[in-house]
């Protein structure tokens, strides 16, 4: 894997999907598109029309014995990763460290367990549910969670987002798609 490969499934493990702006943007090709393709590291999904590619779970065990990525985002539509791509590629990674959404849970789970008993017992796991993603600033450690929203949300459901939010102390950034 060169480092422009590495960067594409880098997109593809926080992201959970590639859309043809996406392609554009990491200016990738048809061969290596098909390359990816004939080699099983990539699938094809379609939404309304809209098409995309997403990490096979061979990619995604092959990323976490080269790179030690275990967690990447999980795929749930086009429309709703298209967002966070469009975000991903947008940003200054030099800067900003990318914490996908089992990554996140990962950190919520870490702490839960370092709350006292008392605590622990008050908390109810069920009201509290992982951003899509967290960026964090690299120079000034700040951290800022992102959530892509849709029509369909409810207010319980950016309850639970809030409470993990502040559980975990960090600035939220709600984008609709």
């Amino acid at each position: 894997i060169r480092n422009k490969d590495e960067e594409f499934f880098k997109m593809l493990y926080c992201c959970g999907v590639i859309t043809e702006y996406g392609l554009q943007l990491m200016n990738v090709s048809s061969y290596k598109l098909n390359l990816y393709k004939a080699n099983n590291m990539i699938d094809i999904v379609y939404q309304n029309g809209i098409k995309g590619y997403k990490l096979t779970s061979k990619a995604k065990k092959i990323m976490s014995k080269m790179y030690g990525l275990k967690r990447s985002y999980m795929y749930k539509s086009i429309r709703h990763c298209s967002k966070l791509q469009e975000i991903y590629l947008n940003l200054d990674l030099q800067r900003y460290k990318w914490i996908t959404e089992s990554e996140a849970l990962y950190l919520i789970n870490n702490k839960i367990d370092s709350l006292d008993k008392y605590n622990r017992k008050a908390l109810n796991y069920d009201s509290i549910s992982p951003v899509d993603a967290i960026l964090v600033d690299r120079e000034t450690n700040v951290a800022y969670g992102i959530e892509i929203i849709s029509p369909s949300y409810r207010e319980s459901d950016l309850n639970k987002k809030d409470k993990f939010l502040r559980l975990l102390g960090i600035e939220a950034i709600f984008i609709e798609c």
